[in-house]
């Protein structure tokens, strides 16, 4: 797959290694109590890449995280937390698109179609 922005090459493998690029898997935790307590049981985990909170969510980056989900919750319930909601986020092509260009593709589609109108518009005059 190629990723192009603005008639230039910014990236070019297969859909697997871009995403890959990108990093860890998303992990998003809805605490009904103790965020702050499964956060300091969860400073061990090695494979935890690293740690958001905000506004009563907490937000874990790992690689396999379809594989880690099960831990977390046994942590969790280890450390008397009540988890009322799990979120898995893996990286998609838009996420790598994003990450490349700093924009959305919707955006950079538009952004094209509409140089191509201002071509269009000029050699019609």
């Amino acid at each position: 797959m190629t990723i192009i922005d603005n008639g230039k090459i910014v990236a070019l493998d297969t859909p697997k290694n871009l995403k890959e690029m990108i990093g860890a898997d998303a992990i998003t935790l809805e605490t009904q109590n103790g965020g702050e307590m499964l956060i300091d049981s969860m400073q061990a985990f090695s494979w935890i890449k690293s740690i958001h909170q905000s506004n009563g969510t907490i937000e874990l980056m790992v690689d396999h995280a379809e594989s880690r989900i099960p831990e977390i919750i046994l942590n969790a319930s280890r450390s008397n937390v009540a988890i009322r909601s799990v979120g898995l986020h893996e990286p998609t092509l838009e996420d790598v698109f994003l990450r490349f260009t700093g924009k959305k593709i919707r955006e950079a589609e538009s952004a094209n179609q509409g140089r191509m109108i201002a071509r269009m518009w000029h050699r019609r005059r």
